[in-house]
This record gives structure tokens, sequence and C-alpha cells, in this order.
């Protein structure tokens, strides 16, 4: 089921996508002599997809993505080290953290998954968070009263719910002083741990690159499509609790309502 809707999606960003993103899949900058991705030509919200997959193939497509990212590296300590590598697999299979989520079939292991996948997002987060602002601090990134508001409500708030109306406006500043294609190899790596995402080994920026690429192409997409089919007041109550989840947006542990 997800192979064949992952040979849809692709097909349709082969057959229906934008140029560039068809005839390359990362740029080149000569400056810094470095391979990225860029969010304008290497990523693309395909506003027709509804019409070859529907919102939940592409929810099972985001999990199956982040499940075959664990079992990759999983595997990969067997190939390289052989039968030494069976003590690995028993701290693989005995932690939630990257035991894949098909491995949970019951409602009540898949929630005790999704909180020790939650424990990961917190542990790496703030790190993720710390490197930032030394990024912008480095480089006396200039600073509007707005953007203050809205890094202080994203930062500084570590066990209060954040105001998404203000915190949108870190947002804006992100996407103005730190875009996708200016990102390190080092906050790559700690985006992607924060996200849950395996990374190591990680032998270049361009491979947890991909994997933050694939993930939030694919949630915009979903996006689109709830957004504009107001799917969303459809949804059940556990419906909508795996789209906020996916999206970190909703916490095991803070047990938000439907409302919140």
């Amino acid at each position: 089921m997800c192979i064949r809707d992952r040979k849809k999606y692709k097909d349709r960003q082969w057959n229906h996508g934008p140029e560039a993103l068809r005839d390359q899949h990362e740029v080149y900058e000569r400056s810094y002599l470095k391979r990225h991705h860029c969010q304008e030509k290497n990523m693309w919200v395909d506003k027709e997809l509804s019409t070859e997959v529907s919102r939940k193939d592409i929810a099972q497509l985001m999990n199956y993505k982040s499940d075959a990212w664990k079992m990759l590296h999983a595997g990969t300590s067997g190939l390289v080290f052989g039968g030494y590598a069976l003590p690995l697999y028993a701290i693989w299979l005995g932690n939630d953290t990257w035991v894949p989520s098909q491995f949970n079939t019951s409602p009540e292991e898949l929630k005790q998954w999704r909180q020790a996948q939650d424990l990961y997002r917190y542990k790496w987060a703030p790190a993720y968070l710390t490197e930032t602002r030394w990024f912008f601090d480095h480089h006396a990134t200039p600073m509007t009263a707005k953007f203050e508001r809205g890094w202080e409500e994203l930062f500084e708030k570590n066990d209060i719910r954040r105001d998404p109306a203000v915190a949108r406006d870190a947002a804006e500043m992100y996407d103005r002083f730190i875009t996708f294609r200016d990102m390190k190899r080092k906050t790559g790596r700690l985006l992607g741990r924060a996200m849950g995402i395996p990374t190591f080994p990680m032998w270049a920026k361009m491979c947890i690159g991909t994997r933050i690429k694939d993930y939030w192409e694919l949630a915009w997409n979903e996006d689109y499509m709830v957004i504009t089919g107001k799917l969303h007041e459809s949804m059940t109550e556990e419906e909508l609790q795996d789209y906020a989840w996916r999206r970190f947006l909703s916490p095991y542990d803070k047990e938000l309502t439907h409302e919140q």
C-alpha cells in the first residue's frame, strides 16, 4: 500500500512538478562549494495530489518513511558487524525510541511508543534551539521587536504551551535568516534528532537534509488537503491527535483536548 502510494506521489512530481524539481535533486553553491537542498526548488506542494491519493495515504506514507529510517539504521549494523551486532539488536528491540511504530499494534502499545518518541524530542529540541540562538548571536543578526517576542515565546518557555500567533513570528524570522539551504550539518543533525529521525551514522549534511525535506514535503501536502477540504472537521479524535502529533503540536503527556 505505502509503496504504491509513494510511486503515485513520485510519478506526479515527475509528470506534473515544476521543471526545477524534475531536473535537479539539490542545488550547488559555488561560493561555499557545497551541495544543499532549496525549499523553493527541491520541494513542491501538489495542489491536485488529492486526485491520486487520500489524506490517510499521505499519513501512512509519513509513518512508513519514519519506520524505514529506523529499520535502515538498525539493519545496517548487521551488515557492518555481522554476528557481533546481536547485542545492538537486543537494545534496539527493547527500546521504544528506535522500534518502528508498526511493531506496536494495540492502542496502548502505540501510546507508549509515542510517549517515548516525545521524550526523545524533548531531549533534543532545546539543543537545536540553542544552536540556532548561537547562530543569531554569533552573526549579530538584527532583531525587530516582533521577532524578539516570537523568539522569547519559542525559546524561553519550556513547561507551558506556546501562543501560536506569537511563535509564528519566530518562524518568519527563521525563513528570513536561516533558510533550509543555509542550514549547517550540526544544525541539521540536531533538527533531525528533535524530529525523532536517526542521525548516526550521518555521512553528510545531504543525508539528514533529504529526510527532513521528504518529511515536511509530505506534511505540507497533507496540510493543503486538510485546509482546502476542511477535512479536520470530519476527523475522529484519534485521527486529529495523530495529525497534530506528526507535526509536533500535541505531545501525548499534555493530553490536549479536541478544541485545543
